[in-house]
């Protein structure tokens, strides 16, 4: 089973349309749409990390996510980096913001940010790293799938980003590329069900950050907040001072125009397009996501472990002879798996490693360069 997490129904309404998914009418607490055959569930958080967590947990608890099982976030986020990010690194950029490659605070090549004329497509990312900004916690989701997409760094908080968060990110949070609201919490909250190999995380630039100070900002299931007037619309409700009105779909105005002015309404329309055209522009880049991601639970449910004895007694050699931790263990079970799924001779790689006297090792140091040369092989 796929689970898809998604904090708006604007970002999210491209998705269910585009892979056929109809809404749960039994869920009342969060919003649920379901493939015919039940395999993909998508769900809507709400923005923020609490918000998110609880629903991640929830709908996981729910569905009784485990082995087999695979969790994507999608979403939106803004640029930290390039010269009209928050941040701002003109060097990151060509002439014309053209693609050109970075190195990121880990020292590894990640994919610019894309930036257009129009300043409405930045591109689409698939996140490698996560930073907690409340914690200071870093995750790294183990991409287990080859994708075409570039890769990005992401800080997750817990505020609208600001123009002094900004500031303070480009000294304390050198290197990140997005900033959103909802993926640490996200794979936390999944780490309690699946491991990291079983989350993915996709983000859509939509906006270079802190663009201007009264910066407004998608808040909550279908509306926004804006800052200098506090209005909020939180699980398809408008607030206004103590007036709250329901709203079925930000696409339409009428409940909006109910509580706020007509130039609001039309920013809570402005901004609920926005959010919704950059998601369906990398639609099928998603939704071909999903697709690798169903096939990869279903191959995992119909083949659950590895191989076979010999192999197994193969992975059980490697790791004594290279100490590994219990973590180690887990990761090399893993990645011997995605080997077998996807038909790559990992066991002729081992071999070579004994045979260039790799292995065995003297202690878990040698083993921590074993475990990399595995996953180089498998991966590469």
């Amino acid at each position: 089973m796929v689970f898809v997490f998604v904090a708006l129904y604007p970002e999210a309404k491209p998705v269910i349309k585009r892979l056929g998914l109809r809404k749960r009418t039994d869920r009342a607490r969060f919003q649920e749409f379901v493939s015919e055959d039940s395999e993909i569930v998508l769900a809507i958080t709400g923005v923020g990390p609490v918000a998110a967590a609880a629903a991640v947990a929830a709908v996981l608890t729910e569905y009784d996510a485990g082995q087999g099982d695979q969790l994507l976030s999608v979403g939106t986020a803004a640029a930290l980096r390039g010269e009209h990010g928050a941040v701002g690194t003109a060097a990151l950029y060509g002439e014309h913001g053209s693609v050109e490659t970075m190195e990121s605070l880990c020292g590894e090549k990640s994919s610019s940010i894309i930036l257009t004329e129009s300043g409405h497509d930045f591109g689409i990312f698939l996140l490698n790293k996560l930073l907690d900004q409340n914690s200071d916690r870093t995750f790294y989701p183990d991409m287990l799938i080859k994708s075409d997409l570039m890769e990005a760094s992401c800080i997750t908080g817990s505020t609208v980003l600001s123009q002094r968060a900004a500031a303070f990110m480009a000294v304390a949070a050198e290197g990140y590329d997005l900033y959103d609201m909802e993926s640490a919490a996200v794979y936390q909250a999944g780490n309690l069900f699946l491991g990291p190999h079983q989350m993915s995380f996709i983000r859509v630039v939509s906006d270079r950050g802190t663009e201007a100070e009264d910066r407004k900002k998608v808040v909550s299931d279908e509306g926004i907040e804006t800052e200098d007037r506090g209005q909020v619309v939180s699980n398809g409700g408008i607030k206004t001072g103590n007036q709250v009105r329901v709203v079925s779909d930000v696409d339409t105005e009428t409940e909006v125009k109910m509580v706020m002015p007509k130039a609001e309404v039309s920013y809570v329309s402005e901004m609920a397009a926005r959010v919704n055209a950059v998601i369906n522009s990398h639609v099928e880049e998603i939704s071909g996501y999903v697709e690798k991601l169903l096939a990869l639970s279903e191959k995992e449910k119909s083949r659950d472990g590895i191989s076979d004895k010999s192999s197994e007694a193969l992975v059980d050699k490697i790791i004594e002879d290279g100490h590994f931790s219990k973590v180690m263990q887990d990761q090399l079970k893993q990645y011997v798996k995605y080997a077998v799924l996807s038909g790559i001779d990992w066991e002729n790689a081992v071999r070579e490693l004994y045979s260039d006297g790799v292995l065995p090792t003297i202690d878990k140091r040698g083993g921590k360069k074993v475990l990399d040369r595995i996953k180089q092989c498998i991966m590469n």
